[in-house]
């Protein structure tokens, strides 16, 4: 998935990669990010389909 931050000031970062993540009991897509400043920001994502994940995705978190 893609995302893009804007600013109240119209400044843009991005857009970002955002990770489809695997743990047991939950598959979501996610991503840690460090904002430039304070301030209010608009998020704009664009969604993909995220490959089917494999069994070995789970097993690397047990």
């Amino acid at each position: 998935m893609r995302a893009t931050l804007t600013d109240e000031a119209g400044d843009s970062v991005g857009p970002l990669e955002i990770q489809f993540v695997c743990h047991p009991g939950l598959l979501h897509y996610g991503r840690n990010l460090q904002l430039p400043g304070d301030g209010t920001y608009t998020v704009r994502s664009r969604p993909t389909v995220p490959e089917r994940p494999s069994i070995r995705t789970y097993r690397n978190f047990y």
